[in-house]
């Protein structure tokens, strides 16, 4: 017998909820299926799913590109599938709890969902929702173009967890396309205060950490011989100062600082790094021993000759991964050292 509308029940025999438990996943569908507002789905459990529709609508597309304008109120058309004006920006409400794969996450990269089975989960859940939404609309309005959502479909932007009457949010953020350096990004709202200070007291920024970036952002563009180059760059410059603020803790004047510095240079880094941070041993000696820092170190150096003399050998995409890593590296060790030292 073939079920109507009216008796059709809704049935997730896959859910896994607890109690009190729920989450709201946040995503973007980049064209219109239904109305703005809310829509209860019914599940198995004898809870409902919420869905909630809210329209983000630009006369971009209409002014720039055929040339019409609008004068007073905009009105929607019924559904605009090929997102040509609208989008949707939905949020879901499930009364069950998929707890995170990667918890204490505050910040994940969209390229990583593929690999996470709670995501995958929760996209089916979505789906599911979604679609049976969009079979009700289409039955009632007639609207026979209107297709089936498919999960390339989900923009997931955010992702708020409930357990025991505490949330937390999960965001996803999609950097531009290319190779992801593996950084743990900053809520720019947990920083705002130093921000606006900085500004305010227009602070300078360390040279090294600005070269350091740009060469991640070589890195992502695939240039890797010139991330391999600025990593060294920014290593220089950061021992520099490092050095530099070393003296001057010891009293040393400005014209001292600079002499010492210069002396300091003149022999190659493999021999500043030995002096400052080995007790002069010799670069055998730390080789054979298999020292961890200083074979980081000398590895870099070494592809910075390789990056340099790009005609031979091009850089490729592990090596100036494992130079940017290993020149972070060094430069924390050395920190780390900073209270011994000074």
């Amino acid at each position: 017998m073939i079920k109507t509308l009216d008796n059709y029940v809704y049935n997730l025999k896959s859910i896994r909820f607890k109690i009190m438990d729920q989450m709201r996943v946040h995503l973007i569908v980049s064209f219109t299926f239904a109305s703005n507002g809310s829509y209860p789905i019914p599940l198995a459990n004898e809870k409902n799913a919420n869905i909630t529709i809210a329209h983000a609508t630009s006369g971009i597309a209409a002014t720039g590109i055929i040339g019409t304008t609008s004068h007073g109120n905009i009105q929607l058309l019924p559904d605009d599938p090929n997102g040509f004006m609208n989008i949707s920006n939905i949020s879901i409400e499930l009364p069950f709890l998929i707890e995170s794969s990667e918890p204490g996450l505050s910040f994940s990269m969209m390229s990583n969902m593929d690999t996470r089975p709670d995501i995958q989960e929760i996209k089916k859940h979505c789906l599911e929702c979604l679609n049976r939404l969009i079979d009700v609309v289409r039955y009632n309005t007639k609207r026979y173009w209107m297709r089936t959502l498919r999960e390339q479909d989900l923009f997931i932007y955010k992702i708020t967890r409930e357990k025991n009457g505490r949330e937390e949010d999960e965001l996803f953020f999609s950097p531009p396309s290319g190779y992801n350096y593996p950084i743990q990004i900053i809520d720019e709202d947990s920083v705002k205060p130093s921000i606006l200070e900085m500004l305010q007291k227009r602070t300078p920024l360390p040279l090294s950490l600005k070269l350091w970036l740009d060469g991640l952002s070589l890195y992502s563009s695939g240039r890797f011989n010139e991330a391999v180059i600025n990593a060294n760059i920014s290593f220089e410059v950061f021992l520099d100062d490092y050095l530099s603020e070393k003296y001057k803790a010891a009293g040393k004047s400005d014209e001292e600082i600079e002499q010492l510095l210069a002396k300091d240079f003149k022999d190659g880094m493999h021999k500043l790094m030995r002096r400052q941070f080995f007790a002069g041993q010799s670069h055998e000696d730390l080789t054979n021993t298999g020292d961890p820092i200083y074979l980081k170190f000398d590895n870099f150096r070494k592809k910075r000759t390789n990056a340099i003399h790009h005609r031979m050998r091009n850089i490729t995409m592990p090596e100036a991964l494992q130079v940017l890593r290993e020149s972070n590296d060094v430069v924390i060790w050395v920190m780390d050292r900073r209270e011994v030292l000074f």
